[in-house]
């Protein structure tokens, strides 16, 4: 519940990075995060193009990005982590 954001970051063939973005963390207890990849998600370095080039390097399974940059603190559990490709 502290507004935090949840990311993940692959990189594809070209060296770009590419960071999807779930839902904002406003609740308490477990829910199903999903965190689509598309190419609207933040992306940097590599070809630069917008295009995702495959196959991918799964680089952080799990980030936890605080936008707000207030102070935060709390548990977060991750159950279960899939990947849909």
């Amino acid at each position: 519940g502290q507004s935090t954001s949840p990311r993940l970051r692959v990189r594809d063939t070209t060296g770009q990075t590419w960071q999807p973005t779930g839902r904002t963390i406003d609740w308490q207890g477990w829910r199903y995060v999903q965190l689509p990849l598309t190419t609207s998600s933040g992306h940097w370095g590599g070809a630069a193009d917008h295009v995702i080039h495959y196959p991918l390097v799964w680089d952080s399974v799990f980030l936890l990005d605080n936008p707000s940059r207030h102070k935060s603190e709390g548990t977060i559990y991750i159950a279960a982590p899939m990947l849909l490709y």
